[in-house]
């Protein structure tokens, strides 16, 4: 019992020390917008948006977004890049928020995000998929999932 028995105690415990700063660097990269309690729950998967998505990349294609569009958007989005946090001023209707990372990961949601209201800046978040209200709930979209798209050239639909 006397090394054996050490020298399994110290690897389960430098197993545990490993475990614990991968569960650490793992919450840290992935948890932007869950408390603590809500870790257990998190689970990766991957993510098709089943609609066109626009990209806006540029300083004045970012800074419109959806701006002043009368209309809710339907079956299309716009993913701005970089954006790391957004705004519903000059909107006139809700939309679903996802912030992704540079590995197109989940870092925070924000469900039906109401005109006149804007989101904290993420810092993890390296760009921002602008979604019609209800796409995060009908996908299933979490915290951590990996997203996948098409993007498009042109305007989006009025």
């Amino acid at each position: 019992m006397g090394l054996s028995y050490f020298f399994s105690v110290f690897l389960s415990f430098t197993n545990f020390l490993v475990l614990s700063k991968e569960l650490y660097i793992y919450y840290n990269e992935h948890v932007a917008c869950l408390s603590k309690k809500e870790v257990g729950f998190m689970r990766n998967k991957l993510v098709n948006i089943p609609f066109p998505i626009k990209k806006a990349d540029s300083f004045f294609a970012r800074f419109k977004g959806l701006m002043f569009k009368k209309a809710p958007i339907r079956n299309e989005g716009l993913w701005i890049i970089p954006c790391n946090a957004v705004h519903m001023f000059f909107m006139s209707f809700a939309i679903d928020v996802v912030l992704i990372n540079e590995r197109m990961e989940v870092v925070c949601l924000y469900p039906d995000l109401q005109p006149w209201t804007a989101t904290k800046p993420e810092k993890k978040a390296y760009s921002t998929l602008e979604l019609p209200s209800g796409t995060i709930a009908s996908l299933g979209i979490e915290i951590g999932d990996m997203i996948t798209f098409n993007t498009t050239i042109g305007k989006l639909a009025k």
